[in-house]
């Protein structure tokens, strides 16, 4: 394990807070202590790590959840605070919607070629 990795927290209470093992679907590890509804861990994440890609599939403590959003990512004491929710069906619907418009507009857009290359 590195230095300064945390391993677990206490709070000024003495609350423990579990370690969790986060795994994003390029295979990145994160090693991070559940701090309530966040995730704080104990290196820097470079930015980028979090993308749409990499959070479509993430496994948290063995179990796989699909669909993920960062919802924040800051950095905190040695390493980064970070946030993720499910996506909600309304979300997953709206990307997959966008996702089929733009295939479309290309669509278009390469037939307009076409058909402007045949005119002249």
């Amino acid at each position: 394990m590195a230095e300064n990795t945390k391993t677990i927290a206490e709070s000024s209470n003495n609350t423990i807070f579990p370690n969790v093992s986060i795994r994003l679907k390029d295979g990145t590890e994160l090693d991070a202590i559940l701090n309530g509804t966040t995730y704080e861990s104990g290196q820097p994440i470079p930015d980028g790590t979090f993308t749409d890609d990499n959070l479509s599939e993430v496994e948290i403590n063995g179990t796989i959840y699909r669909d993920m959003k960062l919802i924040c990512s800051y950095p905190w004491d040695e390493g980064t605070r970070f946030a993720l929710r499910e996506m909600t069906q309304q979300e997953i619907e709206n990307r997959d919607l966008k996702a089929q418009l733009q295939a479309a507009q290309l669509s278009v857009a390469e037939l307009t070629i076409i058909v402007s290359g045949l005119m002249m």
